[in-house]
């Protein structure tokens, strides 16, 4: 068999966005935006959710199709756009007006989850004694491991503002420490032995390729100079 061959790829990532100018970036966010707003506005002031299981269901499949279309990761802190730039970043890691649009999308993003976020720390406040009523409800059937969930984690909860607060700072900081060490890293070049039986210079991504490489003596030179990057 014959040595694997680094290529060079390139993404398409027009199914997200045609560019990172797209005009559709302001429209998606404005969609968005107005489906929150009616949730919100529907729900917030209105509790009749917490004591009524039919209309808790609804409620629970209004903010399920929310998430849905509009967020992605975990915690459903990202949408369409914030998922283009951080790809993007992956492809520049240190371009600083990608940076900046990537901060921007995922301030938006952070904007809506926190406005969502009185919806399931006001279910997770029900009464342990009237939380059974909603856990063998056929209408929640569907949503049973969910609400258990919500139901345990519920004494470790802060109020909305506290919660709020805790979800801006980890992101700032723990993100912030993580796109700067990975932008150090990705700047890094070393020598590596070729395929040629030559040394040469390879940044970090490319250093990486090789670590699978099929010839050992390459994986090898390339894991050793991987580590020099680490420890650098």
């Amino acid at each position: 068999m014959e040595n694997l061959k680094i290529t060079k790829t390139s993404w398409d990532l027009s199914p997200l966005l045609e560019s990172d100018d797209d005009p559709k970036i302001e429209k998606i966010r404005e969609q968005i935006k107005n489906s929150v707003d009616t949730f919100v506005s529907k729900w917030k002031n209105n509790d009749s959710y917490l004591k009524n299981p039919e209309l808790l269901k609804k409620s629970l499949e209004e903010y399920e199709k929310i998430r849905a279309n509009n967020t992605s990761g975990d915690d459903g802190a990202g949408t369409i756009d914030s998922f283009y730039f951080w790809l993007r970043m992956r492809q520049d890691q240190n371009d600083p007006e990608i940076k900046a649009k990537y901060n921007k999308s995922m301030e938006f993003a952070n904007k809506i989850i926190n406005d969502l976020r009185f919806f399931t720390l006001k279910i997770a406040k029900i009464p342990e004694k009237e939380q059974n009523k909603f856990l063998h409800s056929p209408e929640l059937s569907n949503y049973r491991h969910y609400l258990e969930k919500l139901f345990i984690e519920a004494k470790y909860n802060l109020s909305e503002d506290e919660e709020k607060i805790m979800s801006l700072k980890a992101k700032t900081s723990h993100e912030n420490w993580v796109k700067m060490l990975s932008g150090f890293i990705s700047k890094e070049e070393h020598e590596v032995l070729m395929e040629n039986d030559q040394n040469e210079i390879k940044n970090c991504t490319e250093i990486i390729s090789l670590i699978s490489n099929q010839n050992k003596k390459i994986r090898d030179s390339a894991a050793h100079a991987f580590n020099d990057i680490l420890k650098k």
